[in-house]
């Protein structure tokens, strides 16, 4: 449930690309298109799937909480920036691999003492990009 919005947005972002591509007149055929959305998706959510399966393996082989939370954290990160460069889906790459990290990695690999500093960790930063982000839109809002 919670891979379920950023695999929409990722698959929206794509289809973005194509009718902005259509406007532009750059687009291809039908065959071409699902072709490409192929490619882009399925080498996104593979790519994806194989860092976030090497993250959970490497979790589980460490025992120590700050690299085991380190390493969940920049998976995703990484993951994005390789497909990118690749030409796959980023957004779909970020949600396989942080899915992969979330199941197998957290459930086979993490002590429930790291588990409860990983939840801890991911509340806060949680908390304080959202205090970011608001505290953006009202200096927007205001004309600051």
């Amino acid at each position: 449930m919670g891979g379920e919005c950023p695999l929409n947005d990722g698959t929206s972002i794509f289809f973005f690309s194509l009718l902005l591509a259509a406007v532009a007149g750059t687009a291809a055929s039908t065959g071409q298109l699902v072709l490409q959305f192929v490619i882009i998706v399925g080498g996104g959510a593979f790519l994806g799937f194989a860092v976030g399966h090497l993250a959970s393996m490497l979790i589980t082989r460490i025992d120590d909480a700050v690299i085991e939370i380190t390493i969940t954290v920049i998976t995703p990160y990484g993951t994005f920036a390789m497909a990118e460069q690749f030409g796959f889906s980023g957004v779909i790459a970020t949600v396989v691999a942080a899915m992969c990290c979330g199941t197998r990695g957290w459930s086979a690999g993490m002590s429930r003492k790291t588990q409860y500093g990983h939840t801890a960790f991911l509340d806060y930063l949680g908390f304080a990009l959202h205090a970011g982000c608001v505290l953006l839109i009202v200096l927007e809002v205001s004309g600051r």
